[in-house]
């Protein structure tokens, strides 16, 4: 047996600096992101374990109850702490950890017991942690991650843990409660027992960094794949969206952007990555439009909400509603800005569809009473301040309802429509023609400042309405009655002067 023998009390001593070293590697990576808790625990297990083979290696020299009791008992706790942590990280086991412990637990309480002589010291703590390891390696055979790292583990934990049960095997052949066994005799039992620590201490460590290597990539793995489906959902999201969308920094450089947007601008979709927001706005709106954006990053407003003209790349044009929020971006990345334009050139038409029926009279598209009413105020405003004179026609067509009655109200329509375009021929651009009745007229002359002028546009007009229409290839003769008023001379409001002229056109009417 000499001949196979080691120093003991060095080579336990060299198990002991070697767990040191380990706990100060250990401490300089405890604080790794998202392992923080699993390093602290096995530095845990570590630290007892150094501070166990520190109280063995004075076996002899210090109290029993000090280098072989308190050091076995914190070398059990050291021994469960790691494999539990190793067989976690695998398994994802927690009672599996229950287990070590319970087992460490009943091998300190019978090293209590009975741990009186040195034999049955080694015997007890040879079976108890050969067991932790058999049991460690047993939990490990439910790996998670199924890599060679880990099942080299495996087998060598149950390696360990059969070198263990051996060495208890031999102390009972040498006779478990004689002296004669002990931590620091001579054997090749203990010189295997002391070298299979010290490979236990390699291996564990770089092992437990090992699988938390695998672990960290497989959970990146996973991350990397769930992001990966979170982006194609939101590209699928966006692209089936009916509206267009991007994001995209201040200076109005795309960074992501929806295939609506493609489609909204005529535009192929791997042009807009890179792409300016604010080339597809007219020139004359780049620095109103750089304004909102540096509004919104500054914090000075909460959101942009504009509508404008875009420009297409064929050349056309389209109305567009733009919502703009603030996204903060990652560290260093600056802020980004999430864009919505709606496209609404429809509800754009539909509301100048609404305006002209406001003020336009839908049959001859001349002016209605409405507009009218305002052009009548806006040239009295001006009259008041220039102390200037304008004119007030009012027409009635004479004969109207004769040929409507007639020929029907399709041909009343056109006959209405023709009249209409004569009027307007008799008068200059700045005066205004509007319908305010059935077959009723009134014309606006801002710029006719006497009665003269006045009689000559009324008989221009009456001498345009003499000439024969033309209604479905049959000769209408109609005339028309007139009227007008002067201001400030007949009136100085608009329900005066309406009055007067009205009141004149139906006292010519009389006299026809």
């Amino acid at each position: 047996m000499a001949h196979f023998s080691l120093d003991i009390r060095s080579a336990i001593f060299l198990v002991f600096l070697g767990n040191l070293i380990a706990v100060l590697m250990f401490s300089a990576y405890r604080n790794i992101e998202g392992l923080a808790q699993s390093y602290r625990v096995f530095l845990a297990a570590k630290i007892l374990q150094t501070i166990a083979w520190g109280l063995l290696s004075m076996r002899g020299q210090a109290p029993d109850w000090l280098s072989a009791y308190l050091g076995n008992y914190l070398s059990y706790a050291g021994f469960a702490l790691e494999l539990g942590m190793i067989v976690f990280h695998g398994t994802h086991n927690r009672r599996a950890c229950w287990v070590l412990g319970f087992l460490a637990l009943l091998g300190a309480l019978a090293y209590s017991f009975w741990g009186a002589t040195p034999g049955m010291r080694v015997l007890l703590a040879s079976l108890t942690v050969g067991f932790l390891f058999v049991m460690a390696g047993f939990f490990m055979s439910f790996n998670q991650l199924n890599s060679i790292v880990y099942r080299l583990m495996m087998s060598f934990y149950l390696f360990l843990g059969a070198v263990m049960l051996g060495r208890a095997f031999l102390t009972l052949s040498f006779g478990a409660s004689s002296d004669a066994v002990g931590l620091l005799n001579s054997n090749l039992g203990q010189s295997v027992f002391i070298l299979s620590f010290f490979v236990f201490m390699l291996v564990g460590g770089i092992g437990f960094l090992l699988v938390l290597k695998e672990q960290s990539d497989l959970q990146l793995n996973l991350s990397h794949h769930a992001l990966s489906a979170s982006e194609s959902l939101l590209k699928g999201v966006l692209d089936t969206s009916s509206v267009s969308v991007f994001m995209g920094n201040e200076l109005g450089v795309i960074a992501l952007a929806n295939k609506r947007m493609a489609e909204m601008f005529a535009l192929p979709f791997d042009t807009l990555n890179g792409a300016n927001y604010f080339d597809f706005i007219r020139q004359d709106e780049h620095q109103e439009a750089r304004q909102h954006m540096r509004e919104l990053v500054v914090g000075e407003v909460a959101n942009v909400e504009i509508e404008q003209l875009y420009l297409r790349g064929d050349g056309s044009t389209f109305w567009g509603q733009l919502t703009a929020r603030l996204m903060q971006g990652e560290q260093g990345a600056g802020p980004q800005i999430v864009v919505v334009i709606v496209d609404i050139s429809a509800r754009k038409q539909a509301e100048a569809c609404i305006r002209e029926m406001a003020h336009y009279d839908m049959l001859t598209g001349l002016a209605n009473r409405n507009l009218l009413a305002d052009y009548l105020k806006r040239t009295l405003t001006v009259a008041k301040r220039e102390q200037s004179k304008f004119a007030l026609l009012y027409l009635d067509l004479d004969k109207f309802k004769q040929v409507n009655d007639q020929m029907g109200h399709q041909c009343g329509d056109q006959l209405l429509k023709q009249a209409a375009l004569r009027i307007k021929e008799c008068v200059r651009a700045c005066d205004i023609v509007a319908r305010v009745g059935g077959d009723e007229f009134m014309v606006l002359l801002p710029l006719t400042a006497s009665a003269k002028d006045a009689r000559f546009v009324v008989n221009k007009i009456q001498q345009a309405l003499k000439q024969v229409f033309v209604i479905e290839n049959q000769p209408v003769h109609i005339s028309c009655s007139a009227g007008f008023a002067i201001y400030p001379d007949q009136g100085e409001d608009e329900q005066q002067l309406i009055r007067v002229a009205d009141m004149a056109m139906y006292e010519a009417k009389k006299k026809a």
